[in-house]
């Protein structure tokens, strides 16, 4: 486990998620790499889903949820054009993914970004 290479923020998003009655499924932007954020989630039981448009940090990522046996849905995607269903997810967790993007393309991957998520907080 890499829990000491989770940005602390991550942990307090988990902190107010883990109060609501939504289903316990998110979804995680830029979520690759040697230690995904996901791996937090997945330990505390939520569906875990991941986006990261590199294909080599998707297959890091990957095989660290292989070595650690946990159940992370991980696939190369594009933030600007998600292939979710509307509604798909409770909670979406990203950490600084829009600040690499174009500004011309920011309120167009936000609006994505509201499409996959659940319009029923109540």
């Amino acid at each position: 486990m890499l829990f000491d290479l989770i940005p602390p923020p991550v942990y307090s998003f988990l902190y107010f998620i883990q109060k609501s009655k939504l289903d316990k499924k998110i979804l995680d932007y830029d979520a690759g790499g040697r230690c995904p954020p996901l791996e937090i989630f997945a330990r505390y039981s939520f569906e875990s889903h991941g986006i990261d448009i590199n294909n080599k940090h998707v297959q890091l990522a990957m095989d660290y949820a292989s070595k650690e046996n946990l159940n992370l849905k991980i696939t190369k995607d594009n933030v600007r054009k998600l292939t979710y269903a509307d509604e798909s997810f409770s909670f979406i967790h990203t950490w600084n993914t829009i600040f690499h993007l174009p500004r011309k393309e920011i309120i167009g991957t936000l609006k994505e970004m509201f499409r996959v998520l659940r319009t029923d907080v109540g």
